[in-house]
C-alpha cells in the first residue's frame, strides 16, 4: 500500500480580525475564547458595538 498524502492545506487559525468581521456577521462565536474575548470586546467598545462588547463581556464571565 502506497502512503496517504494529505492534499488539503494546514488547517489556519482565524486572526482577530478575521473573528471579529464574522461576529460583526453574526457568526464566530466558537472561535471566541479565553485567549481574545477580553481584546475583542475592548475592540467591538472602540468602534462603538455595545451589544457585542456586552455579549463578549458575559462570554468572558461565564467561562
Amino acid at each position: 500500500m502506497g502512503e496517504l498524502v494529505n492534499d488539503q492545506p494546514p488547517s489556519k487559525k482565524p486572526n482577530l480580525d478575521e473573528i471579529y468581521n464574522q461576529l460583526l456577521r453574526g457568526f464566530g462565536h466558537e472561535l471566541v475564547n479565553d485567549s481574545n474575548a477580553e481584546e475583542l470586546a475592548a475592540r467591538a467598545r472602540a468602534d462603538g458595538h455595545q451589544l457585542l462588547a456586552t455579549e463578549l463581556q458575559e462570554w468572558k464571565r461565564v467561562c
